[in-house]
């Protein structure tokens, strides 16, 4: 599994290493542990898709609750949703309007016991850092997220990390609403040709943000896993390394 490296040297704290996990997708649980373990991660960023359909009932033994408890062993993770967590897969696109658009009680029960900060549109603080995390809006009448929680978060002191599952929310975000935005959902672009990600879900073919650093920015990381019937191709799966800071 590959761990690219980005380093932003210019946020205001000691150094620290995030490990961003997106897009697990059921996938190999013991090769992102492995990973993350070589990481040595202080913290770990987990934009969302980690699991699938959490709008009902969920067994404890769900491959998503499960990683998240094992990373937990690791570093402090934090959680926001995705859009697999509100609906399986994409095959229920058009009953997404009908879909609640939060996690039931019994999931977010099973999220609290593996030890996981859960953000759905909210923050928290953690060591010099305010971290946010944007709800997927696919379920909305719209197809938007909701920002309106983002003015209290600007307001805060710190520097701040949003997860935001949708890369291609990244413009319909408030001037100034984070200083980092860390992301996932289009998979590396799926099939990968030289720097350019063939197609992404919302952002159509030759996508604009498929993977890595935009505008020193927002980070998208291609992911780990894939439940679509179309491989990945010169696409390994990732979880990508910030190095934010510098030592003291």
């Amino acid at each position: 599994m590959k761990n690219p490296e980005y380093r932003f040297p210019a946020v205001p704290v000691s150094l620290i290493r995030a490990a961003v996990v997106a897009d697990f997708h059921r996938g190999d649980a013991n090769a992102v542990l492995r990973s993350l373990e070589k990481i040595s991660p202080d913290l770990i960023l987990a934009p969302g898709d980690i699991c699938e359909d959490l709008t009902d009932r969920v067994d404890r033994q769900d491959p998503g609750i499960c990683l998240l408890k094992a990373m937990c062993g690791i570093a402090p993770v934090f959680y926001s949703l995705g859009n697999h967590e509100l609906a399986r897969n994409h095959r229920t696109k058009s009953k997404w309007s009908s879909i609640p658009d939060t996690v039931s009680d019994s999931a977010k029960e099973l999220i609290g016991e593996t030890g996981a900060v859960f953000l759905s549109d909210g923050y928290t603080r953690w060591c010099g850092l305010v971290i946010g995390g944007l709800c997927s809006g696919l379920c909305n009448p719209d197809g938007r997220p909701h920002l309106g929680w983002t003015e209290q978060y600007m307001r805060e002191d710190g520097f701040r990390i949003l997860l935001s599952h949708h890369p291609e929310y990244y413009p319909l975000l408030p001037e100034g609403c984070a200083d980092l935005i860390v992301a996932g959902h289009a998979h590396g672009g799926q099939w990968r040709i030289g720097k350019a990600g063939v197609f992404a879900p919302g952002q159509g073919l030759f996508s604009r943000y498929t993977k890595g650093v935009y505008d020193g920015r927002l980070v998208v990381s291609a992911g780990i896993g894939n439940l679509t019937v179309v491989p990945r191709l010169f696409n390994p799966p990732e979880i990508p390394v910030l190095v934010l800071g510098k030592q003291a």
